[in-house]
């Protein structure tokens, strides 16, 4: 048996790397979210499958320019599949950590920054949440004022907040956010939105309010945990205010 090259020891390597890569990604996201493992060790095991990619990477590329008296034909379809899913994971992670980089770090958005909605239905789900219920106040209000300065309330006419509330539960509904409760007497409406992988979640408040013949709609959204939420949570406000508005034609 003919004993392998370090050519050949370096392309195993980044093979079984990118195993393990790909088995600790797989294993962080639904390890939190159901509930076995803690926020910390999850995010410890991701930074774990970017290193293993590091390594792939690595080991793969030198073992493919290192001289080898064996051919490199049978293996090179792994090795390059290797290089291209470790430069993949790379550049993700990368791009996330310019995404972090690019937003402030805040968790609660509204569209209204003085008298934000404040959470009543859902204040005992949110019990045990490490961001607490209230406000952060007027520096998160300055940040979010710089960075989402689009974020603003909605306006209809020719309607009542009850109508709104109706229109708003079907939104949320049709995005998925579960659990959802609603006051239509009240003009409120707070709904949960749990992430794909993590099982982050974050809560929805709509609020209508009547203003002469009008209604005005203000939303907030907030991260459960965590400091920055990577811009998600002025994601969803516009996202949810452009399906209430096409629904609301």
């Amino acid at each position: 048996m003919q004993k392998k090259t370090w050519a050949e020891k370096l392309r195993g390597l980044g093979f079984y790397a990118i195993i393990a890569s790909a088995v600790a990604f797989v294993v962080s996201g639904p390890g939190h979210r159901f509930g076995l493992m803690d926020l910390g060790t999850a995010f410890d095991v991701t930074r774990g499958a970017v290193g293993f990619a590091a390594l792939a990477l690595v080991a793969s590329l030198v073992g493919l320019l290192l001289p080898s008296k064996q051919a490199l034909a049978p293996k090179l379809p792994r090795t390059l599949a290797t290089i291209a899913i470790a430069g993949l994971v790379i550049f993700q992670f990368y791009s996330i950590r310019q995404q972090f980089r690019a937003v402030p770090p805040i968790h609660d958005i509204s569209t209204d920054l003085v008298n934000p909605p404040e959470f009543v239905l859902l204040a005992a789900d949110r019990a045990s949440a490490s961001n607490p219920l209230a406000y952060a106040g007027a520096e998160v209000a300055r940040q979010q004022a710089v960075a989402y300065a689009d974020i603003q309330p909605l306006r209809f006419s020719e309607t009542t907040p009850a109508a709104v509330i109706a229109a708003a539960m079907a939104v949320a509904q049709n995005m998925g956010f579960d659990p959802i409760q609603s006051a239509a007497e009240d003009g409120r409406l707070e709904a949960t939105d749990t992430t794909f992988w993590y099982g982050y979640k974050d809560d929805l408040i709509v609020r209508a309010l009547a203003s002469g013949s009008d209604v005005i709609v203000d939303l907030r959204s907030k991260s459960r945990i965590g400091q920055s939420d990577l811009g998600k949570n002025a994601a969803r406000i516009r996202e949810f205010s452009a399906a209430l508005q096409r629904a609301m034609r």
